[in-house]
């Protein structure tokens, strides 16, 4: 819940079209009106920000003691 909620709009969108709505690369361009190729990279940058702040948030429960 953390790690989600440090996330931009877009990149919480990105990750709910992509992943739980099964669309398409293209189809999120459409979406936000922009290319192939910048919805493809705002797909990988989603993913990898949550990535990141997983990662964050599980470091901060150890440092917290959970």
């Amino acid at each position: 819940e953390y790690a989600f909620a440090q996330m931009s709009y877009h990149q919480k969108l990105t990750l709910f079209l992509y992943y739980w709505q099964r669309r398409k690369v293209r189809e999120i361009a459409n979406t936000f009106g922009i290319s192939w190729d910048r919805a493809d990279r705002l797909v990988d940058d989603s993913f990898s920000e949550l990535r990141h702040q997983l990662f964050i948030a599980d470091h901060l429960k150890e440092a917290n003691g959970y």
